[in-house]
């Protein structure tokens, strides 16, 4: 009787076992069928569209395409040309002397600027050069 038992328990594994691996085999061989059929159709797209297929027959020939444009003749350099509104000569600017303000006394507060955000800023209209 015990063995019967062992040989039932053993028979039901191994057909679980059987059954997993059955499985595995039906799913590769359904990869395996995918797999060439892709491939089947990828080597069909390649006949059609490469030399001599069908939508690039041997018959078709060459295309001629026409000879490129020739090349545009390179100018002579020129100079730029002279200003048409006026001329304008350049000056020399005199540098005026700096003198050094005398040092303040021992006893006068120094003063800072002003604040710069109360500070009080000529339009640019009324700015002229020096």
């Amino acid at each position: 009787m015990l063995t019967s038992q062992y040989l039932d328990e053993f028979s039901k594994a191994l057909a679980s076992e059987v059954c997993m691996l059955l499985g595995e085999v039906g799913k590769s061989r359904e990869e395996r069928r995918a797999l060439q059929h892709e491939i089947g159709y990828l080597l069909c797209m390649r006949s059609k569209y490469g030399p001599g297929g069908e939508f690039e027959p041997d018959w078709y020939g060459t295309s001629i395409d026409p000879p490129p444009p020739p090349e545009p003749p390179i100018a002579p350099e020129i100079p730029p040309a002279r200003p048409g509104w006026r001329s304008v000569t350049q000056q020399t600017r005199k540098k005026k002397k700096e003198t050094a303000p005398p040092p303040p006394g021992p006893n006068v507060p120094t003063i800072t600027g002003m604040d710069p955000r109360t500070q009080v800023t000529r339009s640019w209209a009324t700015w002229q050069r020096e």
